[in-house]
């Protein structure tokens, strides 16, 4: 009687759970707030949610026209202070170009052979006047972009877990080898015996040869020869030179955002770990005017899509994989800007 009352209670109590809804799955939560969250936690944790762009600055000289088209659009847009300077003048350059060659042979009087050739080149002077000329910039990052200047480009920090601690030098790892041996040295080997041999030998004339003259070969002179016709831009722009100063600053460009995560799918790995995978949708935000023209027109709101991998920690709960297996995509606008222009055209049509 007991046995069936307690089994009529167990199923009353099973009834009483489904008809209220409960759901005691065992498996970890995950949502598309959880995973943007973990997302932008691990982009910053390995310094790739900030874009940075880096470009010269202070006193050089640069003679690439693009180049300086580049600093004429940044100077446009209120990013750097832009001046330009150009030192340009005509060399009057001197060349020889040769135009007629001969050929002469010359041979032994008593025996007829070949023992010499000689070549003989006829030339011609050639005048003519070569355009030299060089730019000097002066670029400088105005006050109210130097806040978004940073030493260098941000690491990722590593695992704190296994942080090394701070090395101390001690005296042993500065000391030197202090000690000195006396030299030794290797014991002399005896010479070997001679042998004496007696022969005769044809006596031999003294033959006095003439002392040989070395001729002393003139100096190449180097062709073309030029020389400026306006000496004093030419030492304007030395001094100029001599003044230069260069150095490169790292300055913020944008920053990449998760804003929505999808498809979310979870399922057993191999070693029977739990694991998820799904799809991030990022969006580039904080555009700077540097990051437009320096970076392909880079504008705010460009969207891109990278997919990623999740396991499940019992210490640590759900966890986006390894560096290895995590990266931001290239977001290339232009293809972007492409597909706004082509969808107006076709509105438009």
């Amino acid at each position: 009687m007991k046995k069936s009352y307690y089994l009529l209670a167990a199923m009353a109590v099973s009834v009483l759970l489904a008809s209220c809804g409960c759901k005691c799955s065992t498996e970890p939560k995950i949502s598309s707030k959880m995973v943007t969250k973990l997302f932008n936690e691990k982009a910053t944790e390995l310094c790739l949610n900030k874009q940075y762009t880096s470009f010269d600055t202070g006193y050089y000289e640069q003679n690439d026209e693009n180049a300086r088209l580049v600093l004429q659009k940044l100077a446009h847009a209120g990013v750097i202070d832009y001046k330009v300077e150009r030192f340009a003048w005509f060399n009057k350059c001197t060349d020889i170009r040769y135009t007629v060659t001969k050929y002469i042979d010359y041979y032994c009087e008593n025996t007829g052979e070949k023992v010499n050739v000689q070549k003989v080149m006829g030339n011609d002077t050639v005048i003519y006047y070569d355009l030299e000329e060089h730019y000097m910039v002066n670029v400088q990052v105005k006050s109210k972009y130097k806040s978004m200047i940073v030493d260098a480009k941000p690491v990722p920090a590593g695992d704190k877990d296994l942080a090394f601690p701070l090395y101390k030098e001690t005296s042993e790892d500065t000391m030197q080898s202090n000690e000195a041996w006396p030299a030794m040295e290797s014991p002399k080997v005896p010479e070997a015996p001679h042998e004496r041999k007696d022969i005769k030998c044809a006596e031999r004339k003294d033959v006095t040869e003439p002392a040989v003259t070395k001729k002393e070969t003139p100096k190449k002179v180097k062709y073309p020869i030029c020389k400026s016709i306006d000496p004093a831009t030419e030492e304007a722009y030395k001094a100029a030179h001599e003044l230069e100063r260069r150095g490169t600053v790292t300055i913020f460009a944008y920053q990449v955002d998760a804003v929505k995560a999808r498809n979310i799918q979870t399922f057993k790995k191999e070693d029977g770990t739990l694991g998820a995978r799904c799809e991030v949708i990022l969006k580039s935000n904080k555009v700077t005017p540097q990051a437009h023209i320096l970076m392909g027109h880079i504008i705010d709101g460009i969207p891109a899509k990278v997919d990623i991998k999740l396991t499940y920690y019992i210490d640590k709960g759900w966890t986006i994989d390894s560096a290895e297996n995590f990266a931001l995509p290239a977001i290339n606008p232009n293809d972007v800007i492409k597909e706004v222009v082509e969808a107006v055209k076709d509105a438009v049509e």
